[in-house]
Formats: C-alpha cells, structure tokens, sequence
C-alpha cells in the first residue's frame, strides 16, 4: 500500500501567520518576511493589455493599478539601511534601494533640508520600481505621481 500522500508544505518563510500587537498589528509575517499587496495608480490608463494581466487591475471608477503581492522585509540601522526591499512573485521580480539612513527611513544628505531628506526613500520609491516592472514588463504604464506608499 502506497504511503498517503500530503499537499506540499510551503517554503519556512513563506509560512504567514498576522502579527499579533505592536507594528502593523494584523499585518501578514512569515519567518523574518512581511507580505504584502501593493496597489499603486497606472497614470492615464483605462484599460490593462492582455500581457499585464498579472499586475493590472482596472476599476470604471478609479482607472486602472499595478497590483501586486510584495514579500521582503527592509533592514535598518544607523547609517546605512534598505529600507525599499522585495520580491514580486508575479514578475519573479526582486529589487532593493541601499541609501545611507538615519534611525528613520530617511537621506542623510548633507545638502539637503530636513525635509527633502525625509521625504528621499519615498520620493524615489515608486520611479524605482516602475523602472523595474518596465524592465521585465516593456511597455507597461507608468505608475501615477501621488502620496508616499507609508
């Protein structure tokens, strides 16, 4: 007799359980990985192309997004971090963006402002990754100007 068969377990990391209090309480965390979907505006685009179906979503009222499931987790510390960190399974895409950091994920550039300094990861946040999705997508939309993504 032929020994029962069981569905593969998934990769150790890839195991999510919600966290439970503290940061993003509920969000979904694997072992030392946050999963996560992002969804961000397409600029001027009504329609997704057959070829994008994976990442484009499209809504009458809203026009359409990239929409897709990103698994990383940012690393951090005084001096030097990656706080724009992930993989994209759909795309089988990974990207990561170093930047010299203080505490907070934010440009130590001396010729700055405080304020452009802030605002640096995520100012080059969504150029960055539209430029990776191109790259494995040529052709794709460009993602809308707008908010910060945290």
């Amino acid at each position: 007799m032929p020994p029962p068969t069981h569905p593969p377990a998934p990769p150790p990391l890839q195991h999510w359980e919600p966290l439970s209090a503290g940061f993003s309480a509920g969000a979904p965390y694997g072992l030392a990985l946050f999963k996560q979907t992002l969804q961000i505006p397409l600029r001027q685009t009504r329609a997704c192309r057959a070829e994008f179906a994976a990442v484009c979503r499209c809504s009458v009222f809203t026009g359409c997004r990239f929409e897709a499931t990103q698994i990383g987790h940012p690393g951090l510390d005084y001096g030097s971090g990656f706080p724009v960190i992930g993989f994209v399974p759909q795309l089988n895409l990974s990207y990561a963006l170093g930047a010299n950091t203080g505490e907070n994920p934010m440009g130590m550039n001396f010729t700055l402002g405080a304020l452009e300094n802030r605002e640096l990861i995520s100012a080059v946040y969504r150029p960055f990754l539209q430029a990776a999705v191109q790259a494995q997508l040529p052709g794709f939309p460009d993602f809308e100007c707008g908010p910060t993504l945290w």
